[in-house]
């Protein structure tokens, strides 16, 4: 079946804006959840020489090495750091980069499956819904890259089906490398493409589905095999990763009381569709029609939706979980709940008029969000007064300098992040050090050399005096 020759022209604009509307408040304002923060002053570092792609640096004192996830995002962030320097608008603009990408995959996957363009916006708008993307995506989370990849691999494996099947399978394999080496192991779901095409579809064989799935492991595994055998930094770094955070994860790491968090978290997602589903039945209550689905339409739906859980049910492996965890699936989900609004946005026939006004509904909007963006930049959207006395410190300790800090900002891990990020100063609790911060006097060998209303005290050390033991 060929896809429709109509296009909607005004789609892709309204999507951007709305976008960016959702955006506005946070993507561009100051401060920064703590992984997105740390993240990009890696790549800073590794755009400078500091630390290399196998070899990721976050500072002298903490993380000399950084082990945490593959490095893929590091890098392609590094070289946007390399190019246009140091700025916090880079890891910004980065982060609305990929969520662009998002948005255009996920409406490129609708039209390939539905072959029509009319309704395109749908999905789009779904996966807008989600309460965590716009978080996501205003604090610079390695599963916004990873969500590229996820969504490459899943259309170039539906498009496999239908044509060029060795080239899309391949690129899909690729894909998927992209996506482990973004952030490993949470990102491999989309293997499983074949099985619920088989299994919900009925559109390929079992004996295709084996065969299929088959070639794209072993294109993967061969490109791995192949990247561990050029380079040997890359198979010690991979290997490091999985020892430090994957085995971690599964054996001792543990953030939530039960495994079943992560569903919790899940259901809390999809609140704003079950909001929308009342509300269509609400209305067709009182057109006194019923709330129907079709075999296909649910056919559709539970496609999609178990691809996602494919990618969700994985983590409860681990007791180690966080909702922002789920951001890679949630362009499945999203798909799975436009199969099911369809048949009733479909109802509504826009007059050629209001079509018009739907044209300039989507330059105002576009404008009103680039405005927003230009009005919250540059503000400050968290961690008010850290950020203040962050760069207050900044201002008084040369860039490189290691500083002491007190112990019980210890694990303050925010901290050392806007430290390096602002400032590129290396912090370490000890007394050695010339300045020393602490929200207390913590050692007497300083001195306080900023007073203020600060919660963070700067001190310098007093030259005759002995240092504490």
């Amino acid at each position: 079946m060929k896809a429709e020759t109509q296009k909607s022209y005004t789609q892709v604009p309204i999507l951007f804006g709305l976008f960016l509307l959702i955006l506005s408040p946070t993507l561009f304002s100051d401060g920064m959840f703590m992984d997105g923060l740390y993240y990009a002053v890696i790549s800073r570092n590794m755009a400078e020489g500091v630390g290399t792609f196998w070899s990721p640096r976050f500072s002298e004192t903490f993380n000399s090495v950084f082990n945490g996830h593959p490095p893929l995002q590091l890098g392609l962030q590094a070289l946007l750091f390399y190019i246009f320097g140091d700025s916090i608008f880079v890891e910004r603009f980065y982060s609305l980069f990929t969520g662009l990408v998002t948005l255009l995959l996920i409406r490129k996957i609708w039209v390939f499956e539905t072959k029509s363009q009319t309704d395109a916006w749908l999905p789009a708008v779904s996966w807008l819904m989600l309460p965590l993307v716009a978080w996501a995506y205003s604090n610079n989370m390695l599963e916004n890259t990873m969500t590229v990849f996820v969504l490459f691999a899943i259309l170039f494996s539906l498009q496999s089906i239908e044509r060029m099947r060795f080239m899309n399978i391949s690129l899909a394999a690729i894909s998927l490398i992209f996506a482990f080496l973004t952030k490993g192991f949470t990102g491999l779901f989309p293997f499983g493409v074949f099985f619920f095409v088989w299994l919900i579809k009925k559109e390929i064989t079992f004996k295709r589905f084996v065969l299929d799935t088959a070639l794209m492991f072993l294109i993967f595994g061969a490109s791995v095999l192949l990247l561990f055998g050029i380079s040997k930094s890359a198979g010690n770094y991979i290997l490091n990763y999985i020892d430090i955070q994957v085995v971690d994860s599964i054996e001792t790491a543990k953030t939530v009381g039960s495994r079943f968090a992560i569903l919790g978290a899940f259901l809390g997602q999809i609140i704003p569709h079950f909001a929308v589903l009342a509300v269509i039945f609400i209305i067709r209550k009182i057109r006194r029609k019923s709330l129907q689905f079709s075999k296909e339409t649910f056919k559709k739906f539970l496609f999609w939706f178990l691809i996602g859980l494919s990618g969700t049910l994985p983590m409860m492996i681990s007791l180690k979980q966080r909702d922002f965890y789920l951001i890679t699936t949630l362009p499945m989900y999203a798909l799975a709940f436009a199969y099911i609004f369809k048949p009733y946005i479909s109802e509504i026939r826009l007059s050629l008029k209001m079509k018009k006004i739907t044209v300039f509904l989507g330059i105002f909007i576009l404008a009103v969000s680039i405005g927003l963006s230009f009005y919250f930049s540059g503000k400050v959207g968290r961690d008010k007064v850290q950020i203040s006395d962050i760069k207050t410190i900044c201002e008084q300790v040369p860039e490189g300098e290691i500083i002491s800090i007190c112990p019980e900002l210890r694990t303050n891990w925010s901290m050392y992040g806007y430290l390096q990020r602002y400032g590129k100063i290396n912090a370490e609790v000890s007394d050695k050090n010339r300045i020393l911060i602490g929200e207390n006097p913590c050692y007497s060998s300083y001195t306080e050399i900023l007073s203020g209303n600060f919660r963070y005290k700067i001190y310098e050390k007093n030259t005759n005096n002995p240092i504490n033991p």
